[in-house]
């Protein structure tokens, strides 16, 4: 009976065990990712071989940590997305020129960058944000927009816009919008927009920051290169899923390797002294 007993707690901890090491944070819907375009519209309408032509280009995707492309045919656009900047959290950047009559350039770049919570209480988390850029020439199209949102939640597949991700694919996913936060700027040099989102965490809690950062010029410029960016008011006990994880000539052994081992041992022990 007490034979029974010990493999009945053997089982149950080795279970334990192995399930505590299969809970994982966030594992997808996180990455970077940009396009660009440039074309002649031809507002006043066109003839002949003067037919609409529009050029663009793309770059990242789900899972990467850094994006960047320009396309230059008809107008100037480029745009680029960071990862590794304070805390893991986006960088953006774009820029958009065209200052030929008919000509349009567009640039845009695309962040969802996911969150662990490690903390053992309750807390809530500030997330401060910055818009800086230039906007001038003759259309009034010339814009530059940033668009911010929180999702809690622990996967959501990756589109690489704003609306679908915040509104749709987190539903999808389960994931749980709790607020946004939107910067524009259509006139003026060297402007800076703020916004601040907050939100409450509980333990264990994971959250996607979605983000996306667009340039638009037709007959002018929409520069954003210095940028849009954004910082926790305090980080401490989150880790961010991109955050690059320590090398290690021996790998460390899993947890549940460890634990299978140490309770192999006090098995031996429980039986030899029952001998």
């Amino acid at each position: 009976m007490r034979n029974n007993k010990v493999l009945s707690a053997f089982a149950g901890l080795l279970l334990a065990a192995t399930s505590a090491s299969s809970q994982a944070g966030i594992v997808d819907g996180w990455g970077a990712y940009t396009s660009t375009s440039s074309g002649n519209h031809c507002r006043n309408g066109c003839s002949g071989s003067e037919l609409d032509v529009f050029e663009w280009t793309s770059a990242g995707g789900e899972l990467s940590s850094y994006a960047t492309t320009e396309e230059n045919t008809y107008g100037e656009s480029k745009a680029l997305v960071d990862l590794s900047g304070t805390d893991y959290l986006p960088i953006l950047k774009v820029m958009a020129s065209a200052s030929q009559s008919g000509m349009k350039a567009g640039a845009s770049a695309f962040a969802s960058q996911g969150f662990d919570y490690l903390g053992d209480e309750s807390t809530n988390i500030t997330l401060n944000l910055n818009l800086h850029g230039s906007v001038g020439g003759n259309s009034r199209h010339n814009s530059i927009s940033a668009h911010v949102g929180i999702l809690i939640g622990t996967s959501m597949p990756f589109y690489p816009d704003f609306g679908t991700a915040y509104y749709e694919a987190g539903m999808m996913g389960g994931a749980r919008g709790v607020g946004t936060g939107y910067l524009n700027i259509s006139r003026g040099t060297n402007i800076n927009k703020q916004d601040n989102i907050s939100f409450d965490l509980n333990p264990g809690e994971s959250f996607y920051v979605i983000t996306e950062m667009n340039a638009s010029a037709s007959d002018g410029f929409a520069d954003a290169w210095n940028t849009l960016t954004m910082d926790f008011l305090d980080s401490k006990g989150l880790q961010a899923v991109s955050t690059p994880q320590p090398s290690s000539d021996i790998p460390e052994p899993p947890i549940f390797i460890l634990t299978l081992s140490a309770l192999a041992f006090l098995l031996r022990q429980q039986l030899s002294k029952q001998k």
